[in-house]
């Protein structure tokens, strides 16, 4: 008969395990193995977290793993062999199956402290893992491509060389979960001495690709390495020595092997490394020569970077990047001169790239910016998907991040903004952008801190002088006029031919009632293009008619502006001129440019509310009411998503009828950053409603007390910087002085 695993036997069998078991659990062995595996994991964990950061070498974490692995069979034989006795350590040598005596103090409380000090460790890995991990802004798959070195020193395959890193740089940024640094930050350590370690730490990655390149009729030496940014040791390195028409095959096999290095799961988890942008050598040659031509930033290397580009797309007319490229350089153009062939072309070859891939986050950028410039649907979702295919393109995630705070949602664009400052660290306006952004959103500290960022980055540069300048000039950033004019003053002596802060120091000097250097500096900085604060200084002084004959005669030369157009209507309302203001609303396409999202523009938003007044003012109530209900729902709107703009949105309770919430804002404005100009409670069309009231005397007495604060504060802020009134005063001569250019 066949055993079916039955009778005596297997209860003996049964009996014996049990037994087993049962003396393992007296001898403690299932406590020590359990114990044990729980710590060392919890120990290697740590380690793992914290050793990179401490810059210990990967074979140490390799090796505690080794040993914690052998450790766990000589753990599970001491507690078999040894018992922990009232006197001490000893060799168990009770009978099997004996009770153990019942020990107290550590052996009875064992589990009880085991379990405790299990859930401390796990407390503390959870609460200060940041602290374990160093730099929280740096990212274990996180890459600077440096810009290769040119061997043999021919200023000829200078653009090879920063081309294919540039290359390198944005394909490996296409691969999902890998963060890589900008190419104006990557590129910003070039012909400097900076190692791997420093580089790194700047940019906040985990490693740094390096290479060299070395050209030799048509052969091509290309070495790279990849090193830890935490301790400079090499990761991976390779060199390769083909023919230039391999340049290409050459170039996808260095980036798939810097992605295995960093990111092993990636290929192993079916991940696919982006395709090449083009397959014909020679249209890839043309293409790197013309972004070297264009980042030379010289007339000529603009007309020779147009050449090139067209020539790319000639030796391949599929190539969508070229077609990208020099859409995006034909729309800037435009942008500037308003010739309309350059339009037609932009566009033509911007729609041109998106229908050759799709895929390309360069080619959706320039369509979005193509279509918001010239105030058509389909921007953001054009933007959105620039960023969804390269979350890597810092200059897309700006782009989107600016579309979404002018649609009403400053949250959103402040998440992105970050997320280009972390991309790009090396470009100044990412600072000033997200500085600028969480002012304006009330967030003091954090716009603080990102000059303050900014300064440990540059260094106390003219230009980093200049950009913390704007952003402490309180129309929309932080309200301390006195540190602006001080930051711009510094920023002009360490480069008195810094031309852009004369419209800063105009701007913030006349904000404060300094009209005598304010319009000094107003009138310099029209002579080079920047008419709004000569405009307002002319205002502010009493000189109306003279602001509104500036502000036309720069019209006539730059039609459809929208800021200039609205300044200029709100000149021609305050003058009772309101049929004429509604024209010029309209010749630049309001209200349509601050209502529809598609195509909003910032300036319109602020200036709707004055549009909505000439209607009630020429006896159409009915569309000044819709205009001033829509902007009350967006200003709501714009407050949950963490926004303000109080003044306007006083102007906008005003023109409604509601004055208690009128004031309210205005007070609070007044208090905050004084009211730009106390004379524009009264002149102001929108705030009609509030003429009369006490209340408005109340607030203009508070925005002048805020002014005569911030006057007396400026001597010793220029203090600060060693810099007296005086100095402020011979700059204000000295640009008055000088002829227009």
């Amino acid at each position: 008969m066949a055993n079916n695993g039955s009778g005596p036997e297997a209860n003996q069998r049964a009996q014996q395990g049990v037994s087993f078991m049962a003396r393992l659990r007296a001898r403690g062995v299932l406590r020590v193995a359990s114990s044990y595996g729980v710590i060392a994991w919890l120990l290697l964990q740590i380690a793992d977290v914290t050793f990179e950061p401490l810059g210990v070498p990967r074979w140490v974490l390799s090796a505690l793993i080794v040993v914690a692995a052998l450790g766990l069979p000589v753990a599970v034989l001491l507690a078999w062999f040894y018992e922990i006795t009232p006197t001490g350590v000893a060799a168990d040598t009770a009978v099997a199956d004996t009770a153990r005596p019942t020990v107290h103090g550590v052996r009875r409380y064992a589990d009880y402290m085991i379990i405790a000090v299990l859930v401390v460790l796990v407390a503390v890995l959870l609460v200060r893992q940041p602290e374990f991990t160093g730099d929280s802004d740096v990212l274990e798959a996180s890459l600077a491509v440096m810009p290769f070195t040119n061997i043999g020193g021919d200023q000829q395959n200078e653009y090879l060389s920063d081309g294919l890193a540039e290359e390198l740089l944005d394909q490996m940024g296409r691969v999902p979960g890998l963060r890589v640094s900008a190419r104006s930050s990557s590129f910003y350590f070039k012909g400097q001495n900076v190692d791997a370690i420093t580089a790194a730490k700047k940019l906040a990655v985990a490693a740094v690709l390096e290479g060299s390149v070395r050209r030799e009729g048509k052969q091509m030496r290309i070495s790279v390495r990849l090193i830890d940014g935490a301790n400079g040791f090499q990761i991976w390195s390779s060199s390769f020595d083909r023919g230039s028409e391999d340049l290409l095959s050459m170039q996808q096999e260095i980036a798939a092997s810097v992605v295995e290095a960093l990111m092993p799961r990636f290929a192993t988890s079916g991940g696919t490394m982006p395709a090449a942008v083009t397959s014909d050598v020679t249209a890839h040659d043309l293409y790197l020569l013309g972004l070297y031509q264009q980042r030379l930033g010289s007339d000529e290397g603009d007309e020779k970077a147009i050449e090139l580009y067209g020539k790319a797309i000639a030796a391949d007319p599929n190539f969508a990047l070229a077609h990208a490229a020099l859409g995006s350089y034909l729309l800037d153009s435009w942008y500037g001169s308003g010739e309309q062939s350059e339009r037609d072309e932009a566009e033509r070859l911007i729609r041109r790239a998106v229908a050759l891939d799709d895929g390309l986050s360069e080619a959706h950028e320039a369509l979005g910016a193509f279509l918001r410039v010239t105030q058509q649907r389909g921007a953001e979702d054009e933007l959105r998907r620039a960023v969804e295919l390269n979350p890597n393109n810092a200059s897309a995630v700006s782009r989107y991040a600016w579309h979404l705070a002018i649609a009403g949602n400053p949250r959103k664009a402040i998440e992105m903004l970050r997320r280009a400052l972390s991309i790009d660290p090396a470009l100044l306006v990412r600072y000033d952008d997200l500085a600028t952004m969480a002012a304006s959103m009330g967030l003091r500290d954090e716009a603080q801190a990102v000059v303050q960022k900014a300064f440990d980055f540059f260094g106390p540069t003219a230009q980093v002088h200049a950009f913390t300048a704007w952003v402490h000039m309180g129309y929309d950033g932080l309200p301390d006029e006195d540190l602006c004019v001080a930051h711009a003053l510094k920023a002009r002596q360490l480069d008195p031919g810094r031309s852009g802060v004369n419209g800063i120091l105009a701007l913030c000097l006349m904000r404060m009632g300094e009209l005598v250097p304010a319009r000094a500096f107003a009138e310099a900085a029209a002579r080079f293009g920047n008419t709004v604060p000569l405009t307002a200084v002319l205002d502010k002084t009493g000189e109306r008619v003279a602001a509104y004959e500036f502000a036309r005669s720069v019209l006539r030369e730059r039609p459809g502006d929208l800021l200039l157009s609205m300044i200029i209507a709100y000149q021609l309302q305050r003058m009772g001129r309101n049929e004429e203001a509604l024209e010029l609303y309209q010749s630049v396409n309001m209200p349509d440019v601050a209502m529809d999202e598609a195509f909003r523009r910032g300036s319109g938003v602020g200036g709707l509310i004055d549009m909505a007044a000439a209607y009630i003012d020429t006896g159409n109530r009915e569309e000044g009411l819709r205009l001033a209900n829509w902007q009350q729902q967006y200003y709501e709107q714009l407050r949950r998503n963490g926004g303000s703009d109080l003044s306007d949105e006083a102007a906008v309770m005003a023109v409604l009828g509601r004055k208690d919430e009128a004031f309210a804002l205005l007070r609070t404005e007044a208090t905050y950053k004084g009211i730009w100009w106390e004379g524009v409670l009264y002149d102001r069309p929108a705030y009609r409603n509030l003429l009369g009231d006490p209340r408005l005397q109340e607030i203009e007495s508070i925005s002048r007390a805020h002014w005569a604060e911030v006057r007396e504060r400026l001597p010793k802020t220029l203090a600060q910087f060693g810099l007296t009134m005086n100095d402020l005063a011979a700059a204000a001569d000295a640009v008055g002085a000088k002829t227009e250019p």
